[in-house]
């Protein structure tokens, strides 16, 4: 008994699309049944002892209650359709065996009946009454007045099912997919048990003919030679090693017999390759043979079934010629078969022989080179052209597999011409043609890939057409590999992603409402993670509109929630790293602790590309302050720590910046991450030390400037300094100044730094007058604060800071005030007021000589914030001491305007230093106007 597609004909592995059913559309109930796959339950059936077992069976009310596996808000036992009643529905919509979703479509197209989402219940036979069964996910109808019809065939002496409609539902929509090997499997289990009267009936026509040989139906293109035998029963090894003897032998009959037959037999064909068919037919595929048209026909069945669930691995086909050394000569039959092509027949045959190539290449380095260096890639191209859609179909196939892994492979196939002719097919393909769209899709994804090819493909509309199938009802295995070609499209490209924008909706809208879909509702496997690598370079190249439109989506939400399902995905972190930069300060932690947990084990693997993503957006999160310490929590430090040491320069830059971004703004954070890593400040200054990188050394230096704001001695024990200011020496940038600001918060940092001679250093990093106008402003902020804390308690830190002429370019900062900030030019007042009070009367002298630099003063005291006011209070009154008729003059030039800020200024404060020195300058202005 066959599975059977939409045309009711036997559905093909690889080749036939419907709503199949897997693995993840079962769930089974008992104490011994949990772990047992599906393919290995035995006979079940409805509910034995009902309804008494619904009351008393604790498995069966447990699976169906509100927080069950198959919570069902609706349970109810539904007769068998009495013929009569319904046939002329039964008759318009032809119900299958094992495709509840589509027979219930089917109805509701036809008589307009909702259709109903829930499980199908069976008791399984194996256990004892009420204690196992199992739920599949099935679908049926209702009529409007609510009663339930499922016009599904049920199994044999099965008169009624016990249907439990899903009160939410929690699994991802079914679509329509290709049938796989696996999905094949399971269907021919469970139609033996559910129809055995059937399926022995079938198994017995099919196998066996009065005279005990084996009857095998003739392929529907070759009719078999007159006279000819059939071949014995093969039921054994060596009756499949009698039959290839026999195809050596130069005997035809068995290549009639068996071309349809192993196309829906995948036992059948397992058994022929491992006999060595494959080796045996190469003789056969010669261009001119009598019987090159069938064996081609049976090679590619071959191919094709041992190719179908062997995983990143060669076909058995493929191994089982090169294990003979038969490689090289089957490529070459079976392209000078493809040569052959002309009329139909011809074509026929040449489309057999490209995907039977295919298959053989699929995944196999070996058979890629010796398909490349027969000629092939060119002969494919030019089939590729051909007016015959399938022979197009079949050489797009071949060619995407050609491609795989092989980049100077993929630069021949777009030096050929293959572009152009792979557009043609998906610009004219019909909409329901999934095969002919995932080829061309296929090979168009390694194309993109190579140096140049952006730009062309772009030009050609690739972008275009890839966006439309993205945004249309195309199946999920189309709309996957499209994502795929899309991605290398879109990667660093802006160009091709304004093309995308302007083709997927508004600013890109459907396109990335359509990916997020994807990603989000796809299941597992290369599906989702070619969708998430799409919108990934998307949004990475897109524009700040596009990344707003995601954000707008609350797609990292969406996208978050797949985390879990999908594991360890570089396009899901990647598109989850773009997104994390634009998450609301003040919302809730950005993804649940599992999410993090799945991130975090990523930063162990072994995978360079999944890590890469995975600190990336680890790197974005720790900006987000709601969940810096759930990442502390999950353990992330110690994986951050022994990644600095990785040889890859864009994974140590993205670890230190992770720890970098956890400790900002955050001390508690700051705290924790010292605590998983005592040694950290040891690790962060060993890498300065040894880093070649410029980019990751200012990353190394901020990051001990941050663990410096409450390891300040642990940094300095580690030998701290002495690498931060090398690293000042060799690159003047404001992180390891931002170091040096937090070193010198301490008395012993302030200490070490003087020993270190670090004055001089800063002092040139402030700028020198005009010269210096394009200078770094944080830097110059950093270097300020530095020079701030180092003169704050040392008479000798400020003697150094006036013999390396610092006031020229402490003057130059006060006079850029509006430019700076007020913070540089309050610290600016600070070292200035730091050096009027401790310095020596010579120094003070010194200072108090810049004229240039108390008129900024004055103006600070009057227009600057809190902070400024204080610091320009605090320098006026130190330089007074040295030149107090220039200060008073600018103080009563200006009177009315500094008195108002004075008073303003003690008004605030009701006791302290800064009041009474304000209190004293006031005093100070209002004297000197009357004298």
């Amino acid at each position: 008994m066959a599975l059977l597609d939409t045309d009711g004909k036997s559905a093909v592995v690889g080749k036939s699309l419907g709503h199949w059913l897997d693995e993840a559309d079962f769930v089974l109930a008992g104490m011994d049944h949990e772990g047992t796959p599906v393919s290995e339950v035995g006979p079940h059936t409805f509910p034995r002892d009902w309804p008494a077992v619904y009351e008393e069976s604790e498995v069966l009310r447990s699976l169906v209650r509100k927080r069950g596996r198959c919570a069902a808000k609706r349970v109810s036992v539904v007769p068998n359709l009495a013929d009569d009643e319904h046939k002329e529905i039964l008759a318009a919509t032809r119900p299958r065996r094992l495709q509840s979703l589509d027979t219930a479509e089917a109805v509701r197209r036809h008589s307009g009946f909702a259709v109903v989402e829930g499980w199908a219940i069976y008791d399984i036979l194996d256990d004892v009454t009420g204690a196992a069964f199992l739920a599949e996910r099935y679908w049926w109808n209702a009529t409007e007045n609510s009663t339930w019809l499922d016009f599904t065939p049920r199994p044999e002496n099965v008169q009624q099912l016990l249907l439990a409609e899903s009160a939410v539902s929690r699994q991802p929509r079914k679509v329509r997919t290709l049938l796989t090997t696996r999905q094949h499997e399971l269907a021919r289990h469970l139609l033996k048990h559910r129809f055995p009267k059937a399926t022995a009936e079938a198994e017995r026509a099919a196998l066996r003919s009065g005279d005990g040989s084996l009857a095998l139906t003739p392929s529907s293109r070759f009719g078999c030679p007159a006279g000819s035998s059939r071949p014995a029963a093969l039921s054994t090894t060596s009756d499949l090693l009698a039959i290839v003897k026999r195809v050596e032998l130069g005997v035809a009959d068995p290549i009639y017999q068996l071309a349809n037959r192993v196309e829906n037999d995948s036992e059948l064909c397992s058994g022929l390759v491992d006999a060595g068919m494959c080796r045996a037919l190469v003789q056969r595929l010669k261009a001119g043979q009598k019987h090159a048209k069938a064996a081609a026909r049976l090679f590619a069945a071959l191919s094709c079934s041992s190719s179908m669930g062997c995983g990143p691995s060669p076909s058995a086909a493929a191994q089982s010629l090169l294990q003979v050394g038969a490689g090289d000569v089957a490529v070459r039959s079976l392209m000078a078969l493809v040569d052959i092509a002309g009329g139909d027949c011809e074509i026929a045959v040449a489309t057999d022989a490209a995907i039977a190539l295919g298959h053989l290449c699929r995944c196999c380095h070996e058979m890629q080179r010796l398909t490349a260096e027969s000629g092939a890639l060119e002969r494919l191209v030019s089939l590729l052209g051909s007016d015959n859609h399938g022979a197009s179909v079949a050489s797009a196939y071949t060619l995407w597999q050609v491609q795989v892994g092989q980049s100077d492979l993929a630069e021949r196939v777009l030096t050929s011409g293959a572009a152009p002719a792979l557009l043609r097919l998906l610009a004219n393909c019909p909409a329901n043609d999934a095969t002919a769209r995932l080829n061309a899709c296929g090979a168009l994804t390694p194309l993109a890939t190579v140096q140049g090819a952006q730009d062309a493909l772009g030009d050609y509309g690739a972008v275009e057409i890839l966006c439309n199938m993205l945004v249309d009802e195309s199946p999920y295995c189309v709309q996957g590999q499209a994502s795929a070609a899309l991605a290398n499209l879109l990667r660093g490209h802006p160009g091709n992603c304004q093309r995308a924008a302007l083709s997927g909706g508004t600013c890109g809208e459907r396109l990335v409402t359509s990916l997020v879909n994807l990603v989000s509702t796809a299941g597992s496997g290369n599906i989702p993670a070619n969708a998430a690598g799409a919108l990934a370079n998307f949004l990475a190249a897109g524009g700040p509109r596009v990344m707003q439109i995601a954000a707008e989506k609350s797609s990292f939400s969406v996208l978050a929630q797949t985390l879990s399902r999908l594991g360890s995905s570089a396009g899901l972190y990647a598109v989850l790293a773009n997104l994390a930069r634009h998450l609301p300060e003040d919302g809730p932690p950005a993804l649940e602790q599992s999410a993090l947990e799945v991130v975090v084990s990523s930063l162990s693997g072994t995978d360079e590309c999944i890590m890469t993503n995975a600190v990336g957006l680890c790197m974005n999160l720790a900006r987000h302050v709601p969940t810096k310490s759930r990442l502390v929590r999950v353990g992330i430090v110690k994986p951050l720590a022994y990644m600095m040491e990785h040889p890859d320069e864009v994974l140590r830059l993205r670890a230190v910046g992770t720890l970098a971004n956890l400790m900002e703004s955050h001390p508690e954070t700051s705290a924790k991450v010292f605590l998983q890593s005592p040694d950290l400040a040891r690790r962060l200054t060993y890498a300065l030390h040894t880093e070649y990188d410029p980019e990751i050394r200012l990353a190394l230096a901020r990051a001990l400037g941050l663990l410096a704001t409450r390891q300040s001695d642990a940094v300095r024990r580690a030998g701290g300094s002495e690498a931060i200011i090398t690293a000042l020496e060799e690159t003047p940038s404001w992180e390891p100044a931002y170091a040096l600001l937090n070193l010198s918060s301490t008395s012993a940092g302030c200490r070490e730094l003087l020993e270190l001679e670090v004055v001089p250093l800063l002092v040139k990093s402030l700028g020198r007058g005009s010269a210096e106008e394009g200078s770094d402003s944080k830097l110059i902020r950093q270097v300020t604060g530095a020079l701030a804390n180092l003169t704050a308690e040392s008479a000798e830190a400020c003697k150094q800071v006036v013999a390396a002429g610092a006031m020229l370019g402490l003057a130059y900062n006060l006079n850029l005030r509006p430019s700076l900030g007020s913070e540089v030019v309050a610290w600016t007042a600070c070292v200035i007021g730091h050096m009027s009070v401790l310095a020596s009367k010579s120094v003070k002298v010194s200072v108090a000589k810049r004229t240039d630099a108390l008129a900024p003063l004055v103006g600070l005291l009057v227009e600057g914030d809190t902070f400024g006011q204080e610091m320009a209070i605090f320098a006026l009154l130190a330089l007074q001491q040295a030149r107090a008729a220039d200060i008073m003059e600018l103080l009563v030039k200006s009177s009315t305007q500094v008195r108002s800020s004075l008073r303003h200024f003690i008004d605030l404060r009701d006791t302290g230093k800064m009041r009474s020195r304000a209190f004293k300058l006031l005093r100070s202005v209002e004297l000197a106007m009357v004298v």
